[in-house]
């Protein structure tokens, strides 16, 4: 059975053994030349696609270490503005992003590829035969290269999936405290008050307001842990799935 990947289950593996067995049947030096061709194509695609994973991220760290950045640097300025609930929004969106910039490391950190030696490049069993013997033996190196690179995608893709998944989370958490501190800011101005007494009854606004906040005040911090970190453990589901 050929092996397969996790991340690349769609494309099956082939084992070096079921290699081995397909070319035996080129027999021709034109078909060996078109598989020594597309394998050099497929390589090359191979390293764009691990460079692109990597570009992408180094960007995705770069936006949780800034989340966690402005969270932390202007702490000060928005906790005066929160209130009970604000530390709380700040923390799930420091823990996010401080996840997502982990994997993006784990993603960019260095991996062990398989590399042609100088003892396959002029293999002494090669060198007694034919041409037709070492352009099979060529294209067999490059299969192993090929599958080398295949394996270090898939890990890194996966990972760099996982990393999206809690970035997303991050700024999910960082646009609902931004959209906390509005309203608590736009509730404290008498202008904003007029404007709700116009749109909606200001008496049962008020009503409802200081039933909620009655309620926070009863549940505390569990009722923040619990409120914000529900949205937490879909966001580690869907890390998790990725």
């Amino acid at each position: 059975m050929p092996h397969t990947d996790k991340t690349y289950s769609i494309s099956p593996r082939l084992t070096e053994e079921q290699v081995r067995e397909r070319l035996t049947i080129c027999q021709t030096d034109e078909i060996l030349d078109e598989l020594y061709t597309y394998g050099q194509t497929l390589i090359e695609e191979a390293l764009e696609r691990i460079r692109s994973i990597e570009s992408k991220a180094v960007s995705f760290a770069a936006y949780g270490a800034a989340i966690v950045t402005i969270l932390v640097s202007n702490s000060k300025s928005w906790s005066k503005l929160g209130n009970q609930w604000s530390p709380w929004i700040a923390f799930y969106a420091s823990l996010c992003g401080l996840a997502c910039t982990y994997l993006c490391v784990c993603t960019l950190s260095l991996r062990q590829y398989k590399v042609t030696s100088q003892d396959e490049w002029l293999d002494p069993e090669c060198l007694g035969k034919s041409v037709h013997f070492l352009k099979r033996f060529r294209i067999l190196t490059m299969w192993g290269l090929l599958d080398s690179y295949t394996v270090a995608q898939g890990q890194k893709a996966n990972k760099l999936q996982r990393a999206e998944a809690w970035l997303a989370g991050s700024v999910g958490y960082l646009v609902f405290l931004l959209f906390q501190l509005a309203f608590l800011h736009a509730s404290s101005d008498g202008h904003w008050l007029s404007f709700w007494q116009g749109a909606v009854h200001y008496e049962l606004w008020s009503s409802l307001w200081e039933r909620f906040a009655g309620s926070v005040g009863v549940l505390g911090d569990f009722g923040c842990v619990l409120a914000f970190g529900l949205p937490l453990l879909l966001i580690i589901y869907r890390a998790g799935r990725r």
